[in-house]
């Protein structure tokens, strides 16, 4: 897991925008959690499990914008992580997801 943090505005999307340019759409999923489009719910995470399971073939990196918008994301995160095979990349704000904001169960 790759973890970019910073202020508003300096970039972090762009970066992950970057990656998936070199990496290639046909293998990333990218989601800007900051989307209203988007329910700030647990169920969207759980949701996203179902499809990146139909998916699995294809797609090999993640790229999560702004995660810390939804609840329980660390949980679902450290699960991914643990039983599945995605390099995965996280933004947040420096605010929200500070080096001593990370939760615990992403230690390590």
């Amino acid at each position: 897991m790759v973890v970019i943090t910073g202020f508003r505005r300096s970039g972090k999307t762009y970066l992950l925008f970057d990656f998936v340019r070199k990496i290639g759409k046909n293998k990333c999923i990218y989601i800007n959690f900051e989307d209203e489009r988007i329910p700030g719910k647990t169920e969207v995470l759980t949701n996203l499990t179902g499809i990146l399971k139909k998916y699995s073939n294809k797609i090999k990196f993640l790229f999560l914008d702004e995660i810390q918008n939804i609840p329980l994301w660390s949980k679902w995160l450290r699960r991914m992580i643990d039983t599945e095979n995605y390099q995965i990349f996280i933004t947040g704000l420096s605010s929200k997801l500070s080096s001593n904001e990370i939760p615990t169960e992403l230690g390590g």
